[in-house]
């Protein structure tokens, strides 16, 4: 999957609440135990849609931290923790 993501910052200080928004298109392939070989091998192409909350700890120089919690919708929720720096 590659995902296509559009985050909104929000707060005026150096600590930030992140939302966020996202398409993930992805292409599968598998095999099913189907009776016939047409319904055997299967290709398909979706987009599974997700959201992100989150924090962001922004300096005007230096580290950067950012937390947050996407559930992608469909599939087990995701979380993830970063660290960065800025300049």
């Amino acid at each position: 999957m590659i995902p296509l993501q559009l985050n909104w910052l929000m707060g005026k200080s150096t600590s930030k609440l992140e939302l966020g928004f996202s398409i993930n298109p992805a292409y599968t392939t598998g095999v099913s135990f189907a009776n016939t070989p047409e319904e055997r091998s299967h290709k398909q192409v979706g987009a599974l849609p997700s959201f992100r909350v989150g924090y962001r700890y922004m300096g005007r120089k230096g580290l950067e931290i950012r937390a947050g919690y996407t559930p992608i919708v469909f599939i087990n929720p995701w979380a993830g923790v970063s660290l960065g720096y800025s300049f």
